[in-house]
C-alpha cells in the first residue's frame, strides 16, 4: 500500500507541475515573462556568478550535511565551475537563437504581406513590429519608429539599430531595404528570398535534430540513471543510501558520479548542440 500511495503522490506532483507550466506559458505569451525574468537574473548575475554561487551551496551541503572530506568536495566544486557555465550557456543560446529566428521570420512575413497590400515602407515596418511576439526583438525594432518619429531619416534610424546585440539578424533584414532605398529594386522579392532562407535553415535544423534524436534519448537515459538509482535507494533501501552519504567509500563514489555526470552533460551538449553558425 505504501508503494501505491507513493505512486499516487508522484502523479499528483506531475499534475501540479503540468498545470503550473501551462499557467506560466499563458502569462509568458501575454506578458513576455521569460524574457523579463531572464533579463532580470542576467542583469544581476552573470552565468559564471550563478555557477559560482551554486557551487558554494553544493560545497556547504557536502561539508556540513554529508560531512564529506574537503578534497572530495573541492573536486566537485571545481568541476561545477568548469562545466556548469558551458552547459547553461549552451541551453540558453539554443533557446534564444530559436526564438530570435522565429521573431525575425514573423517580422519579414508581416512586412511582405503589408507591402503587397500597398502600404508604404514605414507603414509596413510599423505593422510588422506589432506582429512580433518576442519582447526583446519587438522593443528593439520599435526604436526605428521612435527615432523616425523624432525626425531621423529611415536610413539613420536603421543604422542606429545596428548598435544593438542582435546586429547580424537586423543587417540580414535591413541591408536589402537600404539597398532598395538607394538603388531601387523589388523589395518584396528580396524579403521573400530571405524568408525562404530562414525557413530552409529551420528545416535543416529539424532534420539534424531528428537524425540525432536516438543519441539524445540514449544520452538522456544515461544521465538520469545515476540520480534515479540514488532516489531509489532513498525510498527503498535507506541503509544503502546512508552508506553512500556517510562513509568515505560512499563519498568517493558520489564524487565520481557527480564529476562524470557533469563531464558527460557538458560534452554531450557540445556534440549535440546545433549552433547557429553550424547551420
Amino acid at each position: 500500500m505504501s508503494i501505491l500511495y507513493l505512486i499516487i503522490d508522484f502523479i499528483k506532483v506531475l499534475i501540479y507541475l503540468y498545470l503550473t507550466y501551462r499557467v506560466y506559458i499563458y502569462f509568458d505569451h501575454k506578458l513576455g515573462l521569460t524574457n523579463k525574468i531572464s533579463n532580470f537574473i542576467l542583469n544581476i548575475f552573470s552565468i559564471r556568478n550563478i555557477s559560482f554561487l551554486f557551487s558554494c551551496l553544493v560545497w556547504l551541503i557536502l561539508n556540513f550535511i554529508l560531512n564529506m572530506k574537503i578534497i572530495l568536495s573541492v573536486i566537485i566544486v571545481i568541476c561545477i565551475n568548469l562545466f556548469l557555465p558551458g552547459i547553461i550557456s549552451s541551453f540558453s543560446n539554443t533557446l534564444t537563437n530559436r526564438k530570435k529566428i522565429i521573431a525575425i521570420e514573423e517580422f519579414i512575413v508581416s512586412m511582405i504581406v503589408s507591402l503587397k497590400s500597398g502600404m508604404t515602407l514605414i507603414g509596413s515596418i510599423s505593422n510588422a513590429v506589432t506582429s512580433v511576439n518576442n519582447h526583446d526583438i519587438r522593443s528593439e525594432l520599435e526604436t526605428i519608429l521612435v527615432n523616425y518619429n523624432l525626425g531621423m531619416s529611415l536610413d539613420e534610424a536603421i543604422h542606429k539599430l545596428y548598435k544593438t546585440k542582435h546586429k547580424e539578424l537586423y543587417e540580414m533584414i535591413f541591408n536589402p531595404i537600404l539597398i532598395c532605398l538607394s538603388y531601387g529594386g523589388n523589395l518584396v522579392h528580396i524579403l521573400e528570398k530571405i524568408s525562404k532562407v530562414l525557413q530552409d535553415k529551420k528545416d535543416i535544423e529539424r532534420k539534424l535534430y531528428s537524425l540525432t534524436s536516438q543519441v539524445r534519448i540514449q544520452a538522456g537515459i544515461l544521465i538520469i540513471v545515476s540520480p534515479a538509482i540514488l532516489i531509489g535507494y532513498f525510498f527503498f533501501d535507506r541503509r544503502m543510501f546512508s552508506l553512500i552519504c556517510s562513509t568515505s567509500i560512499g563519498h568517493v563514489v558520489l564524487t565520481m558520479v557527480i564529476v562524470l555526470e557533469l563531464i558527460g552533460v557538458f560534452f554531450i551538449r557540445k556534440m549535440m548542440n546545433i549552433s547557429e553558425k553550424g547551420t
